[in-house]
């Protein structure tokens, strides 16, 4: 069938762009600067690759298990490789404002809210227990990565931040598949299955297209002639250091 080609395709595509981008981010020493993002990658590998395991393995139920819990890991994981990338970008401007830093927690919590509710209000009723954390990991990670996607979005081109190649490529990548698993979500929710095929394959094609981006902000020439080593987060933290002692010397 041409859907089971095209679903082996795309599983086959991912892990091998996941382990390609672990290749490059250790070659290049990137795995030291974006920690976190590092993580995700490699645990996105493992869960790519262990979900394949189980899915040609035939059992079924370790498998529908073992997925929502890895599930709800990668969608903490994930925030938190988001969350390196915004201070890393916009810490300069609210760097003796720590409650600044609380609006992406106050942000992925209203969110989380307003799954629950949702959840609540249109699980179907033969859904079971475990059916239900599934659902609620797999569909509010990909809002509570839009919304995260949007607040950066939002405080950039309101301070006008300047081009990170790294962080700002970390952050389009996330945004871009977040925004379409959003998107494919709320159109099937309201055409049914009309949008079967989009639900289906879309937000998959749109990881692939994530990794890619990932991949190109990584390799671009322009930061790979630098000397190796964070130089850049060096400079900002001198930077930080030397405000915070004039703010403390004027209060």
């Amino acid at each position: 069938m041409p859907f089971n080609r095209i679903s082996v395709a795309l599983g086959l595509a991912a892990p091998v762009l996941q382990a390609t981008l672990a290749t490059v981010m250790v070659h290049l020493r990137l795995n030291r600067q974006v920690p976190a993002f590092f993580l995700y990658t490699c645990f996105s590998l493992l869960a790519s690759l262990v979900q394949t395991i189980l899915l040609f393995s035939g059992d079924n139920n370790t498998f529908f298990n073992l997925v929502w819990a890895m599930e709800a890991i990668y969608a903490c994981i994930g925030l938190l490789a988001m969350y390196e990338s915004f201070r890393k970008v916009l810490r300069v401007y609210y760097f003796s404002k720590a409650w600044f830093f609380l609006a992406p927690l106050a942000t992925i919590l209203a969110i989380l809210s307003v799954s629950t509710w949702a959840l609540h209000q249109h699980t179907p009723i033969q859904t079971t227990p475990i059916g239900k954390f599934y659902l609620f990991f797999y569909l509010s990670a990909d809002y509570m990565r839009a919304g995260f996607f949007g607040l950066f979005v939002v405080l950039v081109f309101l301070w006008q931040a300047p081009w990170q190649r790294y962080t700002f490529g970390i952050m389009k990548g996330f945004g871009l598949f977040s925004i379409v698993g959003m998107l494919a979500d709320l159109l099937r929710s309201e055409f049914g299955t009309k949008w079967d095929f989009f639900f289906s394959y879309a937000p998959s094609v749109a990881y692939i297209l994530g990794c890619l981006i990932w991949l190109g902000a990584f390799l671009a020439t322009d930061e790979r002639t630098r000397p190796a080593g964070p130089v850049s987060v060096v400079d900002l933290d001198e930077i930080l250091e030397l405000l915070s002692k004039l703010t403390k010397a004027i209060k």
